[in-house]
C-alpha cells in the first residue's frame, strides 16, 4: 500500500482509483508511481503519527488525501467487496 516506484503491477492497476498509505517515499511520488502504472486516481491515507493531519498537494493525477480514521472506513469497504 506505500505505491513505491515500480511496486505496483500494471495489470491490477490500469484504469483504476488506487489507495495508498503515507511514509516511506514523497506524496507526490506516490501518485507518479500510480499514474506509470496505469492508475487514474489516487487516495492517500494516513497512518500512525500522521493521523488527521492531512495536506494538499499538486499531484499527476486526481487524487485526495484522507485521515487515518476515514482510510480505516475505505480500506473496510475495499475488504468488503
Amino acid at each position: 500500500t506505500l505505491c513505491s516506484p515500480g511496486a505496483l503491477d500494471p495489470v491490477k492497476t490500469k484504469g483504476k482509483i488506487v489507495v495508498c498509505t503515507r511514509g516511506t517515499i514523497a506524496r507526490v511520488e506516490k501518485g507518479v508511481a500510480v499514474k506509470k502504472a496505469g492508475g487514474v486516481g489516487m487516495i492517500l491515507v494516513n497512518k500512525g503519527i500522521d493521523g488527521d493531519f492531512v495536506i494538499p498537494d499538486p499531484h499527476v493525477l486526481p487524487a485526495t488525501h484522507l485521515t487515518e480514521a476515514d482510510g480505516k472506513k475505505v480500506f473496510a469497504y475495499i475488504r468488503s467487496t
